[in-house]
Formats: structure tokens, C-alpha cells, sequence
């Protein structure tokens, strides 16, 4: 359901739903999804980066103040790229592209990119979704359930420390 938002007039305005899932598959894989409005982008995420630290890294920048902060999904070949950038004190708005190569390793032989989905979402939707995946990934998996597959990674939250119960943040990253 949207959320009702007012304009810089007093006008209101909604902001459609936003979504993102995560499934831990297999040896080094992963599938997921972006929901936005109506519009849903499947994504495959391969070992080669931890997808899931950036998600919170780009939640709790944001939470912070950040003006932009990005979650790379690196495929073989390929990749998509999740971008959100401040527009306001309460929201960011979220660009979701398809590179044809990892484009993140300086690979830029084949040509073009493909913006899939773009919408306006609140920082506080972003970090309570955000918050709500990892918990599910943590309950289903433990630490050691998600190294595993991804021999490299460590669960985000070796970084990320939960505090879902105050009202004005649910992550923060530990130092």
C-alpha cells in the first residue's frame, strides 16, 4: 500500500511500496528480488562481493545523513547496481541498472546498461527493510550457515549492530 507523503506545498502524494528479498542458493549464489509499485526485478548475486554489507552500509549512510550509497549484485558476467541518493531529509530516490559486464572490476567491453526500475522510497522503509532481511537471512542460516557458501564473506552483522527497538534508528554500525 503507498505511503501518503506532503508535498513542499501541504499537497500530498504517495510513495508506492518498495521491496528487496535475498535467498542464500547453493554454493556462492544467491537470488533476489527489487519490488517496487507494481514493477518486480529478479537479480542473480554471485561470491564475488557481499552484496548484504553494502545493503546495510547504504542503510545506515543514508540513516546518518548520506547524500548516495550503492549495492553492487555481481553476476558472471554482468551485473546490477542499486543506487539511492538523499533527496530529503526523509527520502531517497533508488535507481536500479543492468551492466552488461562487472563493470565494478573495470570491465567495459561490451557496450551499454539498462536502467530496469527507478522510484522514490522513505530512508526509514529502506532501513526497516534492510533490518527485516538480514534478521530473516540470520534466523534461517546463523553466521556460520552464511560464510559457508560464500567462503570470503562474514555475516553483516560482524559489522552492523541491531538496535531495532529505538525509535530513531535500526542500524548502526559497530566500530
Amino acid at each position: 500500500m503507498p505511503q501518503k507523503m506532503y508535498g513542499p506545498l501541504g499537497a500530498p502524494r504517495m510513495i508506492e511500496p518498495f521491496s528487496i528479498d535475498y535467498e542464500l542458493r547453493g554454493s556462492g549464489w544467491a537470488l533476489g528480488t527489487v519490488s517496487h509499485a507494481s514493477q518486480r526485478v529478479p537479480f542473480v548475486a554471485s561470491y564475488l562481493n557481499d552484496p548484504l554489507s553494502e545493503l546495510a552500509f547504504s542503510a545506515h549512510h543514508l540513516f546518518q545523513g548520506g547524500d548516495t550509497a550503492a549495492v553492487v549484485f555481481m553476476n558472471e558476467p554482468g551485473e546490477h547496481h542499486l543506487v539511492f541518493t538523499r533527496i530529503s531529509d526523509l527520502e531517497c530516490r533508488f535507481t536500479l541498472t543492468w551492466f552488461n559486464e562487472n563493470v565494478s572490476y573495470g570491465c567495459n567491453f561490451l557496450p551499454g546498461s539498462v536502467l530496469l526500475m527507478a522510484g522514490t522510497l522513505l530512508i526509514r522503509s529502506l532501513v526497516d527493510q534492510v533490518h527485516a532481511l538480514l534478521t530473516r537471512l540470520l534466523d534461517l542460516h546463523g553466521t556460520d550457515g552464511y560464510k559457508k557458501p560464500l567462503a570470503q564473506s562474514w555475516f553483516p552483522h560482524s559489522r552492523v549492530f541491531f538496535a531495532a527497538q529505538e525509535p530513531n534508528c535500526s542500524i548502526a554500525i559497530a566500530a
